[in-house]
């Protein structure tokens, strides 16, 4: 896919997405396992949703389930 493409499939499933929140000090060991585990057109990250905080959207709720699991 096309990053115009990535964007536009982003855009379709992102207000129905799964979402899971971290604390920040973990952001690239997490982003990282995110690219290694899932394509770039099935997740994506929100920074600073709150003091200390990011969040990971994900497509499908398995994938958000697989990531909460990889945090613990």
């Amino acid at each position: 896919m096309t990053p115009q493409e990535i964007f536009d499939y982003k855009f379709g499933w992102k207000s129905n997405a799964f979402l899971v929140s971290f604390h920040s000090d973990h952001h690239l060991k997490y982003v990282d396992w995110c690219k290694k585990n899932f394509n770039k057109w099935e997740w994506d990250i929100i920074k600073w949703t709150d003091v200390y905080e990011h969040t990971m959207m994900f497509e499908k709720q398995m994938h958000a389930k697989q990531f909460e699991e990889f945090i613990r």
